[in-house]
């Protein structure tokens, strides 16, 4: 096999691999938290890994559609803010964005 043909299977593998992922089911709780605690950086001054278990409950509590689901995402957020200082602003954020991403994992739009 050339390299040239090599490659474009290669490169073809890992394409249908790729899509294999993006066609995955809804995001579980374990991932949730996962990447939510990654999404707002280190910050001594902020319990993220509290802000992100408030997010996944409010995400799992079986809502009727998206619509629910990502007010859900919102009435979290506003309430985290309105309980955290300034200095818990991208963990509040990050997770946000990562509840209205778990929402869309588990509805369809």
């Amino acid at each position: 096999m050339t390299r040239r043909a090599l490659l474009f299977v290669c490169l073809a593998g890992a394409l249908a691999a790729l899509a294999l992922g993006c066609a995955r089911g809804p995001m579980t709780g374990t991932e949730f938290l996962g990447f939510c605690h990654s999404a707002g950086g280190r910050n001594d001054a902020c319990d993220s890994v509290g802000i992100c278990e408030t997010y996944l409950r409010g995400v799992s509590s079986h809502d009727p559609d998206l619509a629910t689901c990502l007010k859900g995402c919102d009435e979290v957020k506003r309430k985290l803010e309105s309980g955290h200082t300034l200095s818990c602003s991208r963990s509040i954020g990050g997770g946000h964005a990562w509840c209205q991403r778990s929402c869309r994992t588990l509805y369809s739009e």
